[in-house]
């Protein structure tokens, strides 16, 4: 109890109601299962929503910091695919509720970015605890609790394909690199250094367990941005620590078989795609870039609206798309998209959805950067969102990052707390 204790009582306001606190102590645990406990996120952040609701009315307009204009960006980022639904449907004249069911979970933000910030919690000094811990319990979980025989000797768990579980735990072991790299900077090997090299080997090892690529074209970027921000000047010292984050990577990759069958498929199927004309063969690297040339034609015949889920299916084998793609690649993105967050956005709401994307991540990536230098107490919340993002874009190219709800309520969470960290100097309240 000490122990919990002793982390609580940093971030927790000292003038917080009951209420407040209850609140605070759901949005902190609630990532902590997403991995590991099937609509443990889902049900417990709407949960926290409506309390926030609750406790605006009665206690304190926590929505009053969006009387500054310099935060409706932020605002944008969590109504801009409601808003790109709804004006795709009025455009073509239909609606949908279907459409909608996933992506509200979108609205979510919009009372916990203003919870957080109004209150002007440091969200980073919870979650560079919970983070390990979700990955920990993922495992456990995909190994002991509910690992899922659906997908061969592909690790992941029943409620989740193994894309989805691959690169949401890569995604919180790159915030655990980033954790631990802090950390070591300080030039000691504290118990939070240790657990978040546990975290990012951990979720490292059931990325690679799951049998997918993606979220790895990652890796380099989150290492130089750890060169970059922090070993500005590599002395030895820090060269060293450099290098001790890097080699449970390398180790990791240089001992996993599957890292080098991967690997050398791509590679394989990349130079033997037919790039300047004739069929694509129905490979997983050839048809995912067979997608992007589908999505391109599908979108070009209705670029301001879009088509809806699949409202193209007059076009789908359109004389266009037949020379380049076999029956097999178009019924697959039919029936199951384009594996790419971009493409099927574009293809479902036109430009709007492709503007919706860049929106989600061009906006927290934008104030992450920079408050990196500019605001040194927030380098440890700007590091943290950044690496979560690095992954969460590089998976967004193969496959849809906000497909469920499971998927986007965590996000929202993360990058909203994160958000709010760096931007507590902001709030305007009426307290």
């Amino acid at each position: 109890m000490k122990f919990l204790a002793s982390r609580w009582t940093p971030w927790m306001p000292a003038q917080s109601t009951w209420l407040e606190r209850v609140i605070l102590l759901m949005l902190v645990v609630a990532p902590l299962f997403y991995l590991s406990v099937s609509h443990w996120i889902t049900n417990v952040s709407i949960l926290c929503a409506v309390l926030i609701l609750l406790s605006s009315v009665f206690y304190r307009n926590y929505f009053s910091v969006y009387h500054d204009v310099e935060l409706w960006p932020f605002l944008g980022t969590y109504v801009i695919y409601f808003i790109a639904i709804s004006v795709s449907q009025i455009g073509r004249g239909t609606f949908v509720s279907k459409e909608y069911l996933d992506q509200t979970r979108w609205l979510l933000g919009v009372p916990i970015f203003a919870f957080l910030l109004y209150l002007r919690i440091k969200f980073s000094d919870a979650l560079r605890w919970i983070a390990p811990l979700i990955v920990l319990f993922s495992w456990v979980s995909s190994t002991f609790v509910m690992p899922s025989d659906a997908w061969g000797n592909r690790a992941t768990i029943e409620f989740m394909d193994p894309l989805a579980f691959g690169f949401m735990n890569l995604s919180v072991g790159l915030m655990c690199l980033v954790i631990a790299a802090l950390n070591l900077k300080q030039g000691r090997l504290s118990k939070l250094a240790i657990l978040n090299v546990v975290g990012f080997m951990v979720g490292t090892y059931l990325s690679l367990r799951s049998g997918s690529r993606t979220g790895w074209l990652a890796f380099p970027f989150v290492l130089l941005l750890i060169a970059r921000t922090l070993f500005e000047n590599p002395a030895g010292k820090k060269i060293s620590v450099l290098l001790f984050l890097a080699l449970p990577l390398v180790a990791v990759l240089l001992l996993s078989s599957t890292t080098d069958i991967r690997l050398a498929a791509f590679v394989d199927e990349v130079s033997s795609y037919p790039w300047r004309g004739g069929v694509a063969s129905d490979t997983s690297v050839g048809m995912r870039i067979t997608f992007y040339r589908l999505g391109a034609y599908y979108f070009s015949q209705s670029p301001w609206f879009g088509w809806g889920d699949r409202g193209y299916l007059a076009i789908k084998d359109a004389t266009e798309v037949v020379t380049f793609s076999t029956a097999y690649t178009r019924d697959f993105a039919y029936n199951a998209l384009f594996h790419s967050e971009w493409t099927t956005q574009a293809v479902r709401f036109g430009l709007l959805g492709l503007i919706a994307v860049f929106w989600v991540f061009a906006v927290p990536f934008y104030v992450f950067f920079k408050h990196l230098r500019s605001h040194p107490l927030s380098a440890q919340a700007s590091l943290m969102g950044l690496a979560f993002l690095m992954c969460q874009l590089a998976a967004s190219f193969s496959t849809e990052i906000y497909s469920s709800k499971g998927m986007i309520t965590f996000s929202v969470v993360i990058v909203a707390g994160l958000l709010a960290d760096v931007l507590t100097d902001h709030a305007r309240t009426d307290c």
